[in-house]
């Protein structure tokens, strides 16, 4: 994904990719693990706090944001 804006790319991977796709819809961390976790073979504890760094380091970067509401998160307009 490329932010013009910013004159950064950033790279994902499948499920860094998957995760993206999710928050078309903003989401809470435990809506995206319950996803992951059925379609992934992974750790539900696991899940939670490799996405939850993930969404960290989206946030802290300014490629998401957080929506009012349990706890969700959606992707910011990267012109």
């Amino acid at each position: 994904m490329m932010s013009v804006l910013r004159g950064e790319y950033f790279g994902l991977n499948s499920v860094g990719s998957r995760v993206w796709a999710l928050l078309e819809t903003p989401q809470s961390l435990e809506q995206l693990c319950d996803v992951l976790v059925a379609e992934y073979a992974v750790d539900p504890v696991q899940c939670r706090q490799e996405v939850a760094v993930f969404l960290q380091d989206m946030l802290r970067r300014g490629i998401l944001t957080t929506e009012p509401g349990p706890a969700a998160v959606g992707p910011t307009h990267i012109a």
